[in-house]
């Protein structure tokens, strides 16, 4: 393959059927960038100045108008209760994680208990068996 030959497609996109060619020519027309009217700057303007306080008496402005509430944070002593939450969302995860590995280790506990008693019981009757084999064999175990 020649670096400097153009690059030759083995599969050609398939050409743009007529509707979608006028769906994208809608789209570009309706899309396009658009200038604002003439003394669209100025009328934007003469209607922000129209909303800013009115000066009071002694010539200073009047108290700022208030801000939107999403924009506002509360105050640090309002927001007192967020780590308290924080703090007994985590008291309340860490407990119910020991709650479950205490119930795991319980369950765990009693399995082995189980396991314990079953093995103790084929022994019991492995020893038992052996006694009887031996006794038939005419040979006393543990029996004087």
């Amino acid at each position: 393959m020649n670096p400097h030959e153009p690059f030759h497609n083995p599969n050609p996109p398939e050409p743009m059927t007529e509707d979608f060619a006028a769906l994208e020519h809608e789209l570009r027309n309706a899309l396009r960038p658009v200038d604002p009217p003439p003394g669209f700057a100025d009328r934007v303007l003469a209607r922000v100045r129209q909303l800013e306080p009115q000066s009071t008496e002694s010539g200073q402005r009047a108290a700022e108008p208030k801000r939107a509430r999403i924009l506002m944070f509360p105050k640090f002593r309002t927001r007192l209760w967020i780590p308290s939450a924080v703090a007994a969302m985590l008291l309340i995860g860490f407990a119910g994680e020991q709650a479950r590995v205490q119930i795991d280790e319980h369950r765990k506990a009693v399995e082995a208990q189980k396991q314990f008693e079953t093995a103790l019981q084929v022994t019991d009757r492995a020893l038992e068996h052996t006694r009887l084999q031996l006794q038939r064999a005419g040979i006393s175990f543990g029996e004087e």
